[in-house]
């Protein structure tokens, strides 16, 4: 597979991690801590950035391959912590 391809994947898969994330905060804070809809939105606007920009930036564009997945484990452990506890 030729690395432009394999980039646009990860760029891809990136994208719906950081659709999902900014989704699943704005339920969180819309539905569960009831905080109003502009900052609920704002809030997982926020999240969803840094996921995106984390993501491509460490791991679709990344030349480094031990790099990508250190930063990888750790946004996934917070995503996942964050469910959990809330």
């Amino acid at each position: 597979m030729s690395s432009k391809l394999n980039s646009g994947i990860k760029y891809l898969l990136v994208g719906g991690m950081a659709f999902i994330s900014e989704y699943v905060f704005f339920i969180v804070l819309y539905y569960l801590v009831d905080l109003n809809i502009v900052t609920s939105n704002v809030l997982s606007f926020i999240i969803g950035f840094i996921v995106s920009f984390l993501g491509n930036r460490q791991w679709s564009f990344s030349k480094n391959i031990y790099k990508y997945k250190k930063y990888t484990q750790l946004v996934f452990t917070a995503y996942w912590q964050f469910l959990i506890y809330y």
